[in-house]
């Protein structure tokens, strides 16, 4: 009879552990990945109150002083550049957009936030006073028709970051010039202080809205923690510097994006799009290939371009993120390597042929803006790249420029033979 008890309650509990382990397996998602890791491993950064560390720091502005003094290239023939262009500007009379149309804002705004950092990192460079006090003037033009009014559209958070971001960059190379007075620096202060609450609502928006169909790292996240990140940076806000880097608060940090917007072999594609093979080091923005008719190196490439001042305000700030490397193995090397192969070879078809052949991809590739300068920044950064050696080699590095970052032969290693 206790045999016959026994075995009972072992069929019982047979059934209850077979139906709760059924029960747990029903709940699980059996595609959906799990996104926003949060490691137990906390990333902070030092060095607040030092000015600059967003795009250049005082070492790096040194060598690129001497390398330009001793005319070593690429920087000789880009500094001639930068200067020409400055000097071409320096009557230039900004006119601050208030309207409502976020295109408008953009294109209104982009232009002048590069004018403006392109002297400060002039002055950097030559000391002439005349570019600091164009770049103080443009910026502070801005800041008067902005700081604490309603101007921007929040929903365009994305065009908000990416916009104002050289501003915060040419703020960060000039706020230790001494020619910045108390009442514009006040100004400035607001204003980016109203930037960063526009970008806070828009990557709640985001949030809210489960990434709009699941787009959980693509560029428009990338560029939110870039603007967060410089402006948290600029104000010498720790608590801002944190939220950006490493966070639970932070829906899209740092530390999570390196995992989540560089895709693995393996790795899920993004859910807006059927799941197709991927090599170590691809972006997730890749997607755009098929959602945005054969725009996806254009949209991964960007997200290179918006990471690339991430990582160098990380490194400038202690941690060297070129050469973090996540728990499942994502790393920025990955992915420069990757990209650079279609930009010094035009051919999108290369490397299994997901992004093409396709007429859009190619004329992205060979589009005569200057996109292909951001491999200098890795090249710096990856100086036994054979990939990146390659691509430099294939381009005119001293004309490359774009309005996000500038002249970006000045990002190459100057101290390099």
């Amino acid at each position: 009879m206790m045999n016959s008890l026994l075995k009972k309650l072992l069929l019982i509990f047979s059934i209850i552990t077979l139906f709760c382990s059924l029960l747990l397996f029903s709940c699980k998602d059996p595609v959906e990945p799990i996104y926003n890791p949060k490691p137990s491993t906390v990333i902070r950064l030092d060095s607040i109150g030092v000015h600059p560390s967003i795009l250049f720091n005082k070492n790096g502005i040194d060598n690129l002083k001497k390398a330009i003094a001793d005319k070593k290239e690429p920087f000789y023939s880009a500094w001639v550049n930068l200067k020409t262009y400055c000097d071409g500007y320096l009557s230039y009379l900004p006119q601050p957009y208030t309207g409502s149309v976020t295109d408008d804002f953009y294109s209104m705004t982009l232009l002048p936030a590069s004018i403006s950092r392109n002297m400060a990192l002039a002055y950097q460079l030559s000391g002439n006073v005349a570019y600091a006090e164009k770049s103080i003037g443009i910026m502070k033009s801005f800041s008067v028709v902005s700081a604490g009014k309603d101007v921007i559209d929040n929903a365009y958070s994305l065009k908000i970051a990416r916009a104002t971001f050289p501003f915060v960059c040419a703020y960060d190379l000039l706020i230790n010039s001494g020619h910045i007075d108390n009442e514009t620096m006040n100004l400035i202060q607001l204003w980016f202080r109203q930037i960063e609450a526009k970008v806070k609502t828009g990557e709640k928006e985001w949030d809210d809205n489960d990434y709009f169909d699941r787009q959980y790292f693509n560029n428009h996240l990338v560029s939110h923690t870039m603007s967060l990140l410089g402006v948290g940076i600029a104000l010498d806000d720790s608590v801002l510097i944190q939220y950006a880097v490493d966070s639970k608060e932070c829906p899209r940090d740092v530390k999570e994006l390196i995992p989540g917007m560089i895709l693995m072999d393996g790795d899920r594609d993004c859910l807006r799009v059927t799941d197709k093979p991927k090599q170590d080091g691809e972006i997730m923005d890749r997607y755009r290939h098929i959602t945005a008719d054969g725009r996806g190196l254009q949209y991964s490439t960007l997200v290179l371009h918006l990471f690339a001042p991430i990582a160098l305000i990380c490194k400038h700030r202690g941690w060297d993120l070129f050469q973090y490397k996540a728990p499942t193995g994502e790393w920025l090397k990955l992915s420069y390597d990757f990209y650079s192969d279609f930009w010094r070879t035009k051919d999108p078809s290369i490397k299994g042929g997901y992004y093409g052949p396709h007429d859009q991809e190619s004329a992205r590739l060979n589009a005569t803006d200057d996109w292909i300068g951001v491999f200098d920044i890795a090249l710096g950064q990856y100086p036994e790249s054979k990939p990146l050696q390659d691509v430099v080699a294939s381009y005119n590095r001293p004309v490359q420029h774009m309005n996000l970052l500038g002249f970006t032969a000045f990002f190459a290693n100057p101290l390099a033979n």
